[in-house]
């Protein structure tokens, strides 16, 4: 079966992705990924074909985008922030590269954000399944939602329909396709089932945990007695003095840090510039302080280790409230109220709340026996039967 993934966004977005992209090719399909040209080595794979979109965002881009995201003051104005420039801006490019990539195609796989590559199948007849971090709002959240960003859905409509060439009605970052809608989320956090009738929660997309530990980490966290935490922001850049304040919130709680992004090194702070294997690391830690990305919080949950949360926008905010619900640990702090005072209780709560930590070693029993991208290959493979 000739199969198209199409993605966009930042990394979270990109790398499940580009593992079901390559899980495809295992089993034989013709498969070809579609995305920003920065994300071709993420989308590299044996049997993937790689069309970069002629669209074209680079990192530094992603990064002012995002700055001016966490500085805007409502969640409106944070899709605002993203649609122009990833949409609006680029909509004819984006969309001419998209057209391509799916010519021919019998299904495609496509980002919940990425709504002119939806628009684009829609309008050639090529079926598409939805990729999700999490799982679809309810009837109730969706009417809110349907209120809050109406004004942003009709003019993405609008400009979308206007260069697709059919009509199209998007529900911005949050629309879900006609044919099936996988959830790469484990049950242990989201639960069993969707509210969706076409949704399925298929597990984990993460990749097989590997043992070997970072040796400067090891070294580390093996040389002072006191709580060592994780703390990383992925790429969310920092526009409000986070560093300095969990440096002092990290001083006030008596642990240390080793810090993945911006931050100041000294003797209870190691500073890591360089992407890590979570899987082989976070284990060591006695808590993971970070922005509730979905691969962030199913890392941290399958390494047995308790987080703590402090979102910045998007599905950020569900990952966050889901941790304390699920005693996985304390509650969070958003990054508006942001300030040593609030996350320093937080951060002792989170290595020395022993419940937490039990937890976590249930929840990451459970997640290791979860095959999240096996279940997602069969569950396309399936749709291809039933639209034969």
């Amino acid at each position: 079966m000739r199969i198209v993934v199409s993605t966009l966004g930042t990394h979270g977005d990109v790398i499940p992705i580009a593992r079901l992209a390559a899980a495809l090719a295992v089993r034989g399909h013709d498969v070809t990924a579609h995305a920003w040209p920065l994300y071709a080595s993420l989308l590299a794979a044996p049997g993937v074909t790689f069309v970069p979109s002629a669209a074209v965002v680079t990192a530094a881009d992603l990064d002012e985008t995002a700055g001016r995201a966490v500085l805007a003051p409502t969640p409106g104005a944070q899709v605002r922030c993203f649609v122009d420039r990833f949409y609006l801006d680029q909509l004819d490019a984006y969309h001419r590269t998209a057209r391509e990539a799916l010519a021919g195609a019998q299904l495609a796989v496509i980002n919940v954000i990425d709504h002119v590559a939806q628009a684009t199948a829609d309008a050639l007849g090529v079926p598409w399944i939805g990729w999700h971090s999490r799982p679809l709002t309810s009837d109730a959240r969706q009417a809110a939602e349907d209120v809050l960003f109406g004004g942003i859905d009709a003019e993405v409509s609008a400009r979308i329909t206007s260069v697709v060439g059919a009509s199209t009605a998007i529900r911005v970052f949050r629309q879900a396709s006609r044919v099936l809608d996988l959830v790469a989320a484990s049950p242990q956090l989201v639960g069993a089932s969707s509210s969706a009738p076409r949704a399925h929660i298929t597990g984990h997309w993460l990749e097989a945990a590997g043992a070997e530990a970072e040796a400067d980490i090891a070294a580390f966290v093996a040389a002072d007695p006191r709580p060592t935490i994780f703390v990383t922001f992925g790429t969310i850049p920092d526009a409000g003095g986070r560093a300095q304040i969990v440096r002092e919130a990290c001083a006030r709680a008596g642990v240390r840090a080793v810090v993945q992004g911006a931050a100041i090194a000294d003797a209870d702070t190691l500073v890591i510039a360089r992407r890590l294997p979570y899987g082989a690391v976070l284990g060591a830690f006695a808590g993971v302080l970070h922005h509730g990305g979905a691969g962030t919080t199913h890392e941290a949950c399958r390494a047995g280790t308790p987080s703590l949360c402090v979102p910045h926008f998007g599905d950020q905010y569900y990952w966050a409230r889901i941790l304390p619900e699920r005693e996985l640990g304390p509650a969070f702090v958003p990054h508006v109220q942001l300030s040593a005072a609030l996350l320093a209780p937080r951060l002792r709560a989170l290595v020395m709340e022993p419940r937490y930590r039990a937890r976590a070693r249930d929840v990451a029993a459970e997640l290791a026996r979860e095959a999240g991208l096996a279940r997602a290959v069969e569950l396309v493979e399936a749709c291809q039967n039933v639209l034969a």
